[in-house]
């Protein structure tokens, strides 16, 4: 318990008077009504109890709920007519709530199943929304989209770049939750909703104008494969090395090796820095699957300038005072591997630089020391 919430024990009288006792009254007109707390120890102890109940008490529910996810008919099968019919009740829903408006164009990702069921889309076209549906591969197209709605939100994590800043992604829960979390990093939750056995979600994707936007990244989570990933990152230097040349001959594991990634599936690949030696080094040693890669020189508002979302792949070197502010932030979330230089001429000590290091790392970010 921090300073303000301890209070002073008054002085014993002599009387035998449990310690954990919750109230004396005196007997007059000016009693005074004392609440004796527990030390901050017992406190401690009653709180994690009660929170380990809680769980306990939850997992049944969050057990049905992952299970009903995943033995749950699909929302709509893009395919089928039979499951498309839920998409006009899913959207006119979502017109009823105010988050699909007049002037409003969506993309709905669907195939033959469309055919003959046009008409039961005449109400979005009624309230001046355009309504477009298709199977082509939109992935080239950018901000064009007011709202899109998918049979998952995996299509819609590799087709998130035809939502406008604001627009809406729309999706029900799958089993696997990884597409839905990394989503958070870029987009809010507005909309939550069982329908037909299915607890659809809508999601708003945040304004690059809103600085406050950077809050809504969601740090700390990664998925199975890139933890394990992670593991496979080479040792800390616990001391800088004695001949700068030391980080240049080290073997260093690239999250894109760990990862056997092909880069080919973000919608941009970019890179961040604070010197051109940076950049030389980048081109010479950094797997880049044959990619390209853009490039923005690491100052003030880099987040806002460069527009990266969460669903783009970034590479940032950086200085450890540098790192701190973004770690305070949140703008570090972003990022999916760092290069994190430690000088030795740093105000503070080089250990704090390692510490930074586990910190960074514990975000679920490759993260590499620079010399």
């Amino acid at each position: 318990m921090d300073e303000s919430g301890r209070g002073r024990r008054p002085k014993s009288r002599g009387n035998n008077v449990d310690e954990l006792s919750e109230f004396e009254i005196g007997l007059n007109s000016d009693a005074i009504f004392v609440i004796k707390l527990p030390d901050s120890r017992s406190l401690r102890v009653v709180s994690r109890s009660l929170f380990l109940a809680v769980i306990l008490l939850a997992l049944p529910s969050i057990g049905s709920i992952i299970g009903a996810a995943s033995n749950a008919p699909p929302l709509y099968d893009p395919d089928t007519s039979n499951s498309v019919e839920n998409l006009p009740l899913l959207l006119r829903d979502l017109m009823e709530d105010g988050l699909i408006t007049k002037g409003h164009k969506g993309f709905v990702l669907i195939g033959s199943g469309f055919q003959g069921i046009e008409d039961e889309f005449g109400f979005l076209r009624d309230a001046g929304v355009d309504f477009i549906a298709g199977a082509g591969n939109m992935a080239d197209a950018h901000q064009v989209f007011d709202y899109m709605c998918a049979p998952s939100f995996s299509g819609i994590e590799l087709m998130g770049g035809v939502i406008k800043d604001g627009g809406l992604a729309i999706a029900p829960l799958g089993a696997d939750l990884s597409a839905e979390l990394r989503l958070l990093r870029s987009f809010k939750i507005v909309y939550l909703r069982r329908l037909n056995d299915n607890t659809v979600v809508a999601m708003r994707k945040s304004t690059t104008e809103n600085s406050a936007a950077v809050k809504q990244v969601v740090c700390g989570i990664a998925t199975e494969k890139k933890e394990a990933a992670l593991r496979g990152l080479e040792d800390v230097y616990l001391e800088p090395p004695r001949q700068k040349s030391g980080f240049m001959s080290r073997k260093i594991k690239f999250l894109p090796d760990l990862m056997r990634d092909a880069l080919d599936e973000y919608p941009r690949r970019v890179l961040v820095a604070d010197d051109s030696n940076a950049l030389d080094w980048f081109y010479k040693n950094y797997p880049m699957r044959g990619q390209e890669f853009e490039v923005y020189e690491m100052e003030g508002d880099w987040i806002g300038k460069t527009g990266v979302r969460g669903e783009d792949y970034v590479v940032v070197k950086a200085e450890a005072g540098v790192v701190e502010e973004m770690l305070r932030d949140k703008t570090l979330c972003v990022v999916d591997e760092l290069f994190l230089e430690c000088e030795k001429g740093r105000k503070k000590g080089y250990w704090e630089c390692v510490a930074l290091y586990g910190k960074v790392r514990d975000e679920g970010i490759a993260v590499h020391q620079w010399w």
